[in-house]
């Protein structure tokens, strides 16, 4: 796909799950390789409800309510086992589901639970006597535990297929180290789900994982826009309020506003300017410096095909660097991944 279509297929993606439910026309999107395109960024239910007669979309939306099912019940064996150790806080997945959208599957790579620190051991043990293993193909167990701010991936080989991630804290440092991990045990809540109780964070401390998430792993991912647009709508105004003070420092400003903001310019009015406008003061970013981060943000924000170019080019508008420097490096940085991409497809 060339990166010009890849920005159309975008586009018309990005019609097609708007938060507030507003499907628009999207004929012209038929002739878009939906599937692979619903698969990658996770809005197969979207396109199913637009395209109903799309066999290939049909089937996919099956075979994720299917796996849906399945990791929702093991889900809630593996927090049953814990639950005679510690509370875990489930971050994500089945309550993401539940809290969002919850008449549609959504498909879960893991479990992401949130312990205490001295439950770690505890719960090491336990998920080892289920049967689990520790991945250690991106760092050593060590590694993790000293370097990350979850322990090595637990994995579950076999007939379901399984892997939960046990975080000491819900971000990933630099921006972790600005917020006290207590916060997100202190404001925990409870909620049912299929009759057994589950604990998840406050509204407000949710809506800031998922934020913060969004940035670290899935800019290129219209699932985790529209789910933090969907938090979004979900808070309060004193939620609003207390959202702002949870992120007034700098380090964890400048995420947040760069998320929401890419967030707005795919969806359009899911968040205030005001709030757009107060995030990036806190963070300490330019007018020059947003105006540009915007402007890239609206070229290769989603695109699969140029998913590095986002994080390489947005980093000199992170820091203190010039408007002219920032510049340089940003156009530099995506001509070279553009490059690249073109270069892998004529050879595919």
């Amino acid at each position: 796909m060339k990166v010009t279509e890849a920005r159309d297929a975008r586009a018309a993606l990005a019609r097609a799950v708007d938060p507030v439910g507003n499907f628009r026309d999207l004929d012209a999107a038929a002739s878009l390789p939906l599937v692979r395109l619903a698969a990658a960024h996770r809005v197969s239910t979207y396109l199913a409800e637009r395209f109903p007669d799309e066999p290939s979309l049909r089937a996919l939306l099956m075979v994720e309510r299917v796996q849906e099912r399945v990791r929702r019940k093991h889900d809630l064996v593996v927090l049953d086992r814990l639950g005679k150790i510690t509370e875990p806080i489930v971050l994500k997945g089945i309550v993401s589901q539940r809290l969002l959208n919850p008449d549609a599957p959504r498909r879960s790579g893991d479990l992401d639970v949130l312990v205490p620190e001295v439950a770690l051991d505890a719960v090491t043990a336990e998920l080892l006597a289920m049967g689990y293993t520790q991945d250690e193909s991106f760092l050593s167990i060590a590694d993790y535990r000293r370097l990350h701010h979850h322990d090595a991936p637990f994995v579950l080989a076999g007939d379901v297929a399984h892997t939960v991630e046990v975080h000491r804290h819900p971000l990933r440092n630099p921006v972790g180290s600005h917020v006290p991990v207590d916060r997100f045990f202190e404001g925990a809540i409870q909620m049912e789900i299929d009759g057994t109780t589950v604990t998840r964070l406050s509204d407000v401390d949710f809506m800031l994982n998922l934020a913060v998430h969004a940035f670290e792993g899935e800019p290129t991912e219209l699932r985790a826009l529209a789910e933090t647009a969907l938090a979004w709508r979900r808070l309060s105004d004193a939620d609003v309020e207390a959202f702002l003070v949870a992120v007034s420092s700098p380090g964890v400003a400048r995420p947040v506003a760069w998320t929401l903001g890419l967030v707005e310019l795919t969806f359009p009015g899911a968040i205030p300017g005001a709030t757009l406008d107060e995030l990036f003061t806190m963070a300490g970013v330019t007018k020059t410096h947003r105006r540009l981060g915007e402007r890239v943000l609206g070229q290769v924000g989603t695109d699969l095909d140029v998913w590095y170019g986002v994080r390489t080019a947005l980093g000199p508008l992170l820091g203190a660097s010039a408007a002219r420097t920032a510049i340089v490096d940003a156009l530099t940085a995506m001509s070279t991944v553009v490059r690249e991409a073109r270069r892998l497809q004529d050879a595919a």
